[in-house]
């Protein structure tokens, strides 16, 4: 009986059962993959068509940086003082160049209500019992 098991083994080895292991699923799984990085590499993802900075009843958002200004990347080096070191070249003036962008509310805000200045009475005396 042992010498059968034996040589069932050696002619049928043990193999993962799942359906992953077939090439159908393998060439599904890389078909995918390769739809998904088309999608985030494109320019529209994540992109909004009409941009605008959050008002009353939203989170802070993530604005790209070619949305908030026309010159993003010499405002980046300007901050980050990339080319501050070189000797050969004087550094430009920076002319930053910003978008003034809308804001959108989810709700209206309804005015604060101050009350008068308080005014205290000189005149009367507290209360003791």
């Amino acid at each position: 009986m042992n010498q059968i098991k034996m040589c069932m083994q050696c002619i049928y080895p043990m193999a993962c059962t799942r359906n992953k292991n077939t090439r159908n699923n393998y060439a599904i799984e890389l078909n995918k993959s390769i739809h998904t990085q088309e999608y985030l590499l494109t320019g529209d993802y994540a992109q909004s068509i009409a941009t605008a900075c959050p008002g009353n009843g939203l989170g802070g958002a993530h604005l790209p940086r070619s949305q908030m200004s026309n010159n993003p990347v010499e405002i980046e080096n300007f901050l980050f003082g990339i080319g501050s070191s070189d000797l050969t070249k004087d550094i430009p003036v920076l002319n930053a160049e910003l978008k003034c962008l809308p804001t959108h509310d989810i709700f209206t805000k309804a005015p604060t209500i101050v009350s008068q200045s308080f005014v205290s009475n000189n005149t009367q005396r507290p209360q003791f019992k």
